[in-house]
């Protein structure tokens, strides 16, 4: 009786140090249930960049297909989180995307609001080593439209 308790005991501890263990690559990797356009590793043989497809508007000629964009650290943590769409071969930034400091701090936060010329912007936002709110920037969305930079409010 003894013996069966200390596997159980030597087996939950195990459990809670394998996941203790676990990177961002390994929860994003368990949470996504899409199909993953493309990978790339470091020299370690942790991938530094996960690319799943989230919607096809185009399942034959994948010209028009929404994805989402997980960049990692060589240590394994999280380093940026990004959709994009692809319409017409065209990159399309969209939705939030998320950036964070090697121990895995919220450094920046960048909505894209894809409108109608005119109604359309980029707000960034900037967080402190404590993730507090520090900073917030609106432009124009000019990657959308292909114009310069303007900032529109401070």
């Amino acid at each position: 009786m003894m013996q069966i308790r200390f596997l159980l005991i030597s087996l939950l501890l195990l459990l809670s140090l394998s996941c203790k263990n676990k990177t961002d690559i390994d929860r994003v990797k368990a949470s996504m249930n899409s199909p993953i356009v493309s990978q790339s590793f470091y020299n370690n043989g942790n991938e530094s960049e996960i690319i799943y497809e989230i919607d096809s508007l185009d399942t034959v000629k994948k010209e028009r297909y929404t994805m989402v964009i997980y960049s990692f650290y060589e240590n394994g943590k999280i380093k940026e989180i990004e959709n994009e769409g692809i319409f017409n071969g065209f990159h399309v930034p969209m939705g939030t995307r998320y950036k964070y400091s090697s121990d895995g701090k919220l450094i920046q936060k960048i909505y894209y609001n894809n409108d109608d010329f005119g109604k359309d912007f980029i707000l960034f936002e900037y967080y402190d080593n404590n993730e507090k709110l520090i900073k917030t920037e609106k432009y124009n969305n000019y990657i959308l439209y292909e114009t310069e930079p303007k900032l529109i409010k401070n």
